[in-house]
C-alpha cells in the first residue's frame, strides 16, 4: 500500500487516498463508496488535516450501482495508519487493501463486482 494514506473525518467517513496520484475513495459505512480525484491535504496540527477533492462517481451499497456524479468534497480529518485502523476499528486488512485498490483505475467497479485486485 505504497503512497496510501488513510483518514477518518469528523463525520466518521473512512478515506483511502493515493497521495501520488491524487485519487481517493471515501466509505460511508453501509451506504456508499465515493471515488474522488484531485485529492489534497493541508496539515493543521498533530494528526489533523484539512482534506478536499473532486467527487467523480458513487457506488450505492444498497442498490450495488455506480453513478457518475460531480461536486467537491471538503472536511477536517485525522490521519490514521492501516495498523491503527486494524487495531482500533472493525476494518480488517483485506478491506483496507480493497479501499486502496478503489483509488486505482477500475477499482470502484471491482469493488462493485467483489472482484479481486489485479
Amino acid at each position: 500500500m505504497r503512497n496510501m494514506r488513510f483518514f477518518i473525518t469528523r463525520e466518521n467517513l473512512l478515506i483511502a487516498a493515493n497521495i501520488q496520484s491524487g485519487s481517493a475513495c471515501s466509505l460511508n459505512r453501509g451506504i456508499s463508496v465515493t471515488k474522488m480525484s484531485g485529492f489534497t491535504t493541508i496539515n493543521t496540527r498533530n494528526s489533523n488535516v484539512k482534506i478536499s477533492g473532486r467527487v467523480e462517481s458513487f457506488l450505492s451499497m444498497h442498490k450495488n450501482e455506480i453513478s457518475t456524479v460531480s461536486g467537491k468534497f471538503q472536511s477536517n480529518a485525522r490521519v490514521r495508519s492501516a495498523d491503527w485502523l486494524i487495531r482500533n476499528t472493525e476494518f480488517y486488512p483485506e478491506f483496507l487493501s480493497q479501499m486502496a485498490d478503489c483509488t486505482t483505475e477500475g477499482g470502484l467497479k471491482r469493488m462493485q463486482l467483489n472482484a479481486p485486485s489485479p
